[in-house]
């Protein structure tokens, strides 16, 4: 599944699967011509340790001109990550903040609860409660996330929009909470917010992120980005960076996306992800790319490799 390389004069670059080992072949990649590199499992000629009989150096492709920044707005809809959903809510507190108006007892940190009987998962979603007594739960019937005494039952102070499905907290919206007014209570909206705290090793828990995607003006992204140490930037939120041969695969705070760009420290970029708040760039549903003059869905995919 990795790439093969072919020169001018009908020379191949392949990887073989037996050998373990980058090869260059002649005619048409039939006859092998014993330059090679050392046993690896890289993905890229150029990440091989060492080869023989050979210097391998990259020549990025021709690249469309990076989007200006601010990034242009992405006309994707944004769709929740198919199930399971355990693996895309990977915070071990959550804090809520914006309704203390209204329900100030349940605006606090919600710790992770570890599912039993008596508590176990909703829909595939954690439970976390607070040091108050209150519970912040998925409610599958509504398919929206509640605040309540009781994550057994729908009774509850603040809910999120009804019928959105998210995996999460952090990625439901349009929260509400329980008013008492004059002659009836009733629920109104509050800008509510909910943030994740993770382990950004567990959150994130890859040593290398695998780009992979067709052939296209975005080659040059394509390949193994390394995780670095996280300088501890406002604009990365905790999140790890990952590097390549000139390239950074890191998270952009303002728009809640990963991007993949020249600079981490910049909001500009060439990939950019379609769903926004997930904790790694694994789990994201999607991703575009920008052509010259707009944003288009793109069939880049990313895995782990630990």
């Amino acid at each position: 599944d990795r790439r093969e390389y072919v020169a001018a004069n009908g020379a191949c670059l392949i990887y073989s699967v037996n050998s373990m080992r980058w090869r260059i072949h002649q005619n048409e990649c039939s006859a092998f011509t014993g330059v090679q590199s050392s046993k690896t499992a890289a993905w890229c000629p150029t990440s091989a340790p060492e080869w023989w009989g050979a210097r391998v150096r990259c020549a990025p492709a021709e690249k469309w001109p990076p989007p200006p920044d601010p990034l242009p707005p992405l006309p994707i809809p944004l769709q929740p990550p198919s199930p399971p959903y355990a693996h895309m809510c990977l915070c071990d507190t959550v804090t809520m903040t914006g309704a203390e108006q209204a329900q100030s007892h349940a605006m606090t940190t919600f710790t992770l609860v570890r599912p039993s009987a008596q508590l176990p998962m909703h829909a595939g979603r954690p439970v976390f409660a607070s040091a108050e007594g209150l519970y912040l739960y998925y409610w599958e019937a509504e398919r929206r996330w509640l605040v309540g005494d009781n994550s057994s039952d729908d009774a509850h102070y603040v809910r999120s929009q009804s019928a959105e499905n998210a995996a999460c907290p952090t990625l439901a919206t349009g929260w509400e909470a329980y008013v008492n007014s004059p002659g009836r209570g009733r629920f109104i909206p509050f800008p509510t917010r909910c943030d994740c705290a993770p382990k950004y090793n567990e959150a994130c828990a890859c040593d290398t992120i695998i780009v992979l995607g067709r052939k296209g003006p975005h080659d040059f992204l394509m390949g193994e980005y390394s995780q670095i140490h996280n300088p501890g930037l406002p604009a990365q939120r905790g999140k790890p960076i990952f590097i390549s041969a000139g390239y950074q695969l890191y998270f952009w705070a303002e728009l809640n996306e990963w991007l993949i760009g020249d600079d981490y420290k910049s909001g500009s970029a060439y990939l950019r992800s379609a769903q926004a708040n997930v904790h790694c760039p694994i789990q994201t549903a999607g991703w575009a790319m920008w052509n010259g003059t707009q944003w288009a869905r793109s069939p880049v995919t990313m895995s782990c490799s630990r």
